[in-house]
């Protein structure tokens, strides 16, 4: 192994201008499958943080032929498969402080909503149990909003009122909420508006009302969410007596057929950065090819004193093979660069996986073994006689 090893490396390199472009070919295809790859990864990771953002990660009921309630709720929270519940309420607001005021869409939530919408909380603290049963003058609001009211992000324990009702209503900043995670506030900018929370109970008392928008549950992976939510809608229909009584949104089914559908093109991308690879193959083949016209006189004196068929094919197989290794690591190298480079310039959060090298470093190597066994097989069936001949 250690003499092929050797061998490959002098006879590759004996025309060094024209190996190091088939290395650079090799090297260009195998970065652009890694970052393709990667970047298709990455890609899929954030647009699933967005929806779970939003949440789209669950099942939502809200009223069709008959109102939802807190009883509805209960009822929802004890069935089989369904991981935590959250009711919701929503409506258009305004919050103020002494100086400034902005309209803001209101929640009402209680303390699961974290575990169904992804409520991630910067600074402070969510509701608690004590919040909702005392239904408590506290309020969660997004940075945007505490940094239009305030000109900061962090103004937990400060007062603002809310619209609610017709009126406005003190409360006290309990904590400030993470606004977005940048992909839709990039695209939609001011489109997209500020969000206020508050207890769905203080809500529901300042609406005179037990009423409620929606209930947002989060379902168990073990289970089917079509199968959870037809079973709840025909429990909720024979309670209330009536038919279709609420109206079920299957969000995580949306999700992973979008998912699905990022992962389409995902494949196609990386059928695309395959592609580039295997363009640079040819170049393999071109190279070894040549190198074979070139030696036909080494090669049949090597056959004359004794070289067997095996011996030629696995000399060239090897060169092939070295080929693409080293343009497999130089283009490994190339592409962490270029991922790094991103990160630190313009504080991109992209991540590699040792996955995404293998794949590309295994698709260069395979290629470039599968091009280069021709030339390699018409250097083993080299007649020793007519190679030596030849000039």
């Amino acid at each position: 192994m250690f003499d092929l090893l050797r061998l490959s490396f002098k006879n590759i390199f004996a025309k060094k201008f024209r190996t190091i472009l088939t290395i650079l070919g090799v090297s260009v295809g195998v970065a652009s499958v890694m970052l393709v790859n990667t970047i298709s990864d990455t890609g899929i990771k954030k647009i699933n943080g967005e929806l779970d953002s939003l949440g789209l990660n669950g099942i939502t009921f809200s009223a069709r032929n008959a109102t939802v309630t807190n009883d509805d709720l209960k009822t929802i929270a004890k069935q089989k498969g369904v991981k935590s519940v959250a009711p919701i309420l929503t409506n258009k607001s305004e919050i103020s402080n002494s100086f400034k005021s902005q309209d803001i869409i209101l929640w009402g939530i209680d303390k699961n909503a974290k575990q169904v919408i992804s409520l991630d909380i910067l600074y402070g603290n969510a509701f608690d149990e004590y919040d909702i049963a005392s239904k408590s003058n506290t309020c969660l609001i997004d940075k945007a909003t505490s940094k239009k009211l305030f000109g900061r992000e962090n103004s937990v324990g400060k007062s603002v009122s809310i619209l609610i009702n017709g009126a406005y209503k003190n409360f006290i900043i309990k904590g400030i909420a993470q606004s977005d995670s940048g992909i839709l506030q990039s695209i939609m900018g001011t489109a997209l508006p500020c969000f206020c929370y508050i207890p769905y109970t203080t809500m529901q008392l300042e609406l005179s009302s037990n009423m409620l928008y929606q209930i947002a549950a989060k379902i168990d992976e073990k289970y089917s969410a079509t199968t959870v939510s037809k079973n709840i809608k025909g429990i909720l229909d024979n309670e209330k007596g009536v038919k279709n009584s609420v109206l079920s949104g299957d969000l995580a089914s949306s999700r992973t057929t979008l998912t699905s559908l990022l992962s389409t093109v995902s494949a196609v991308f990386t059928v695309i950065g395959l592609i580039s690879l295997f363009v640079s193959s040819l170049g393999i083949l071109t190279v070894m090819l040549v190198s074979v016209n070139e030696r036909t006189k080494e090669i049949g004196i090597k056959k004359a004193v004794g070289a067997s068929f095996y011996n030629i094919l696995s000399e060239f197989l090897f060169e092939a093979l070295t080929i693409c290794l080293i343009g497999s690591i130089i283009g490994s190298v190339f592409g962490i660069s270029i991922i790094a480079f991103a990160n630190l310039t313009f504080g991109i959060s992209i991540e590699f996986s040792f996955k995404n090298i293998f794949i590309a470093v295994f698709g260069a190597c395979f290629t470039g073994v599968v091009f280069g066994i021709y030339p390699a097989i018409k250097a083993a069936k080299m007649n020793p006689c007519e190679a030596l001949r030849y000039e």
